[in-house]
């Protein structure tokens, strides 16, 4: 992929593009909340100095002092007795909390490191590894490794499927969590059903199993990422009912209740009223934690996004700020939510015009996401895509052709019917087509585009409903497949 010559430049290509990756800038509240810490026996003293230093960091959302606190406890109980199951339940919750720190390959570390204890210390076919490998395909799907965590995932289903009784709502939670990854990988109709196998093995338990609102929830977004938005709010509000009667009104998941059934009220155009979930959301978040505790600022981004899909730009960037303020007094440099807000910031810059303050911005959260993430983690494809676009307006077109090379190479590796990869590849194509001296370039990679688009269908059924949403929002794929056609036909003449 070369080409040579200054860029042209449409200016009204750019922004629209910008606002492809803007609405897909959203961060559901669905994970679980950390469970109950788990302190092994040691000298009296110690382990009720470190269990309250462990609690008092937790409450604060100081999940880097939690694990901290819980490292030291963790080395005592492996030298007494590393197959001791308490042992196996601090390493897997130092998992969760490394990765809620931003350490995310740290997470994937100590989920690895439980798996061998159980399987050496309990067996292969335990409830013991079935819970290290949901904690490990919990770290590889943060990772975007979604292939790995699908088999993560999937083996821990099975050992539950044979190992407890059917019903059980282990079991049920085993399968909502296959089913994210499944969604992330496209698989949206495998992932539908095992969603709704899980909801009716819960509606038998008497009274409101907490665990229904979290395969709710899943469901409604698995029914969003189709499309089928009028479908999804039934669910989402079923969520939020069950949260709001088993709940404190103020408690974070009732707070992440609202915050999803916002995200679906954007995608039913109803964009008021999500902001006001949204802010109702944030509301119980501030009212229930520390003012800079992650959640807090979790809820300050979802709202910005929102915001931001309003065009309401003031609101929007306040919010934003308001989440890099109390980030800088409580998260490490690295974390994630920093690095997405800075793109955030960054796309709205772009829309904006303000380019030289969309550089600064989309360059150093491209530097984040290349510290925390694999290097062919599909963030890192969206952080250079926008990068290039930038570089292009400022007239610096050998630093875009070095952008646009490098999430094509990230992009090419992904699976074709990925959305990130098909607004990816229709992006590097139009850039191709307005330099006019690569024409088959842009026909290749837009005519690539299309064929995913193509083959997005029978993930989510050829003849839904979802599928026409699908054929109706990917419907510049074709465009730029045409508009492509036409620049190699005129350059051949």
């Amino acid at each position: 992929m070369t080409a040579r010559g200054p860029a042209r430049h449409d200016c009204t290509e750019a922004p629209r593009a910008a606002r492809r990756y803007r609405a897909t800038m959203w961060f559901p509240m669905i994970l679980t909340m950390t469970g109950a810490l788990v302190v092994p026996p040691a000298a009296a003293a110690q382990r009720e100095a470190a269990g309250d230093t462990i609690k008092a960091a937790l409450a604060r959302g100081d999940h880097a002092g939690a694990l901290a606190a819980l490292r030291p406890l963790i080395a005592q109980c492996e030298v007494a007795d590393a197959g001791e199951s308490r042992c196996l339940a601090m390493i897997l919750l130092a998992s969760d909390l490394a990765t809620m720190a931003g350490d995310l390959t740290g997470g994937e570390r100590f989920a690895r490191r439980g798996l061998v204890i159980a399987e050496q210390h309990s067996g292969p076919d335990t409830p013991e590894t079935a819970a290290a490998l949901t904690q490990l395909g919990i770290s590889l799907h943060r990772l975007a490794r979604f292939a790995d965590a699908e088999a993560a995932f999937r083996r821990a289903l099975d050992i539950r499927s044979r190992m407890l009784a059917p019903g059980d709502r282990r079991i049920a939670i085993a399968a909502m969590n296959l089913a994210l990854t499944l969604g992330e990988r496209g698989e949206l109709i495998e992932a539908e059903g095992l969603l709704n196998r899980a909801r009716a093995q819960l509606s038998r338990s008497p009274g409101d199993d907490p665990a229904s609102g979290t395969i709710l929830t899943a469901l409604g977004l698995n029914l969003s990422m189709q499309g089928r938005y009028a479908e999804a709010e039934a669910p989402l509000r079923e969520a939020l009912d069950i949260r709001a009667r088993t709940l404190p009104a103020t408690h974070p998941l009732v707070a992440a209740a609202y915050v999803n059934l916002g995200h679906c009220l954007i995608g039913l155009k109803r964009g008021r009223d999500a902001v006001t979930y949204f802010r109702r959301g944030l509301a119980g978040l501030e009212a229930s934690l520390a003012p800079d505790h992650p959640d807090v600022i979790g809820g300050y981004l979802n709202l910005g996004s929102a915001l931001g899909l309003e065009r309401d730009d003031a609101g929007a960037e306040a919010a934003y700020r308001e989440v890099l303020n109390r980030a800088a007094r409580s998260l490490p440099p690295n974390h994630p939510y920093i690095a997405n807000t800075k793109l955030a910031l960054g796309i709205q810059y772009r829309e904006q015009r303000r380019l030289a303050e969309a550089q600064t911005m989309l360059a150093s959260a491209l530097a984040i996401f290349e510290a925390i993430y694999p290097a062919d983690h599909p963030k890192i494809a969206s952080a250079l895509l926008l990068l290039a676009m930038n570089d292009e307006e400022l007239n610096r077109p050998e630093a875009a052709r070095r952008a646009y090379r490098r999430a094509y190479a990230i992009l090419a590796s992904t699976p074709p019917w990925s959305r990130g990869r098909i607004a990816g590849f229709l992006t590097i194509a139009a850039h191709y087509r307005r330099t006019s001296d690569a024409p088959a370039v842009a026909r290749t990679l837009s005519a690539a585009a299309a064929q995913g688009v193509l083959a997005r269908l029978p993930t989510i059924g050829a003849d839904s409903a979802a599928a026409q949403a699908d054929l109706r929002a990917f419907r510049p794929v074709f465009v730029e497949q045409v508009r492509a056609a036409w620049t190699l036909s005129s350059a051949a003449r």
